[in-house]
């Protein structure tokens, strides 16, 4: 017993044969009637049919919306972020890695990830990365996340992930600036 295919592409591949060859069958006993026989169930079946080429254009195109996801890329706006206390220690953030994605429920996101360092010579203790998601077209900043990274040590390196929402066709920039606080 053979299982059927159900996939979409076979679906309208059987659904165009019969078409065609139900065309074909009809226009067969056509000629052989001399063109008379056949106009009317001809034109019936094209009745029949007429509503399935756009349904089938409809969800080609819904297809392919859906399918496209996210066009943009991200890049860091500049070579990596640099913070200094004024003690010599200094935290850097540079974009490792992006990824950008789709979905029903958030729409077009990004997922960046981050490498803050420390090259200084003494410990941050309340390190935070604030990360902001910039139009490249208008520099307006579309979405913004702070991030607590804790201590980071002299030639420490953390790696931290952050998702930002944003519009599927505008190109983006993103902001990543290291922050020190308190004592």
């Amino acid at each position: 017993m053979s299982i059927p295919d159900t996939s979409f592409h076979s679906f309208w591949t059987r659904i165009l044969k019969n078409i065609h060859g139900s065309l074909r069958d009809i226009r067969i006993q056509n000629e052989k009637a001399g063109g008379i026989v056949g106009l009317r169930e001809e034109r019936d079946l094209m009745k029949r049919v007429r509503w399935r080429m756009p349904l089938f254009l409809a969800l080609i195109l819904a297809g392919c919306i859906l399918a496209g996801g996210c066009l943009s890329v991200l890049s860091q706006a500049g070579p990596g972020e640099t913070v200094s206390d004024g003690d010599s220690a200094a935290l850097m953030a540079t974009l490792v890695d992006q990824d950008a994605d789709w979905g029903f429920a958030r729409g077009c996101t990004w997922t960046a990830t981050f490498q803050v360092s420390n090259p200084g010579s003494t410990t941050e203790k309340n390190a935070r990365l604030h990360v902001e998601l910039v139009n490249a077209r208008t520099g307006a900043v579309r979405d913004a996340k702070d991030l607590f990274l804790g201590p980071i040590g002299p030639g420490e390196e953390k790696s931290v992930r952050v998702v930002l929402d944003g519009e599927c066709l505008d190109e983006y920039t993103v902001r990543a600036i290291p922050v020190i606080s308190g004592p």
